[in-house]
């Protein structure tokens, strides 16, 4: 909790600075902060950012291209931060499909499943290779927890998912409880 309350604060903070600052200086100032904090090591600022980010009225050409150099920063939770981010923007991110698609399989699974969110807040603009790329991190990922949200990503995608109902035919009668459910989810949106 008092790492929720500090992480809220932040993102006040943040907030009331912006309102501060005339509209141009904001945005540069804001996107130097948001490249800063969405590296941070504890995770609760991260989203508490990546919120924050999604609320402002910063043109996405502008943004998508910032986070998606931080979706290949050194450190985990700055890619994990930037795929945060990027599935706050949802469909006006889909220009960072090709880069999020790439991070499901990265080595680290907080990063897998926030690129899987991602993709999964792009929605049907994420198209037929985001499809794809989630169903083999569904099959594939070691972790459970990564497979559901590759699966509960995918069951957002649409039309592109035609081609992948039997991958989830398939996990929704085997495997991880927690898969199985998230797999008979999907295929009810369809």
């Amino acid at each position: 909790k008092d790492k929720e309350s500090q992480a809220i604060r932040q993102s006040q903070a943040i907030r009331q600075l912006l309102t501060l600052c005339p509209i141009e200086v904001s945005n540069t100032v804001l996107l130097d902060v948001v490249q800063q904090r969405l590296g941070d090591p504890d995770e609760t600022t991260r989203v508490a950012v990546a919120k924050v980010l999604s609320e402002l009225s910063i043109s996405p050409a502008v943004v998508v291209p910032k986070l998606e150099v931080l979706l290949n920063a050194a450190s985990w939770e700055a890619r994990q931060g930037a795929a945060m981010a990027l599935a706050q923007l949802a469909s006006r991110a889909k220009s960072a499909t090709g880069a999020l698609t790439k991070r499901l399989s990265d080595p680290n699974l907080h990063v897998r499943i926030a690129a899987a969110d991602a993709l999964g807040a792009i929605g049907p603009d994420a198209g037929p290779e985001a499809a794809e790329a989630l169903a083999r991190m569904a099959e594939r990922d070691q972790s459970p927890g990564g497979q559901a949200h590759a699966v509960d990503a995918l069951g957002n995608l649409g039309p592109h998912v035609q081609s992948q109902v039997r991958t989830l035919e398939k996990l929704s009668e085997r495997g991880d409880l927690m898969v199985r459910k998230a797999a008979a989810k999907a295929l009810a949106r369809l």
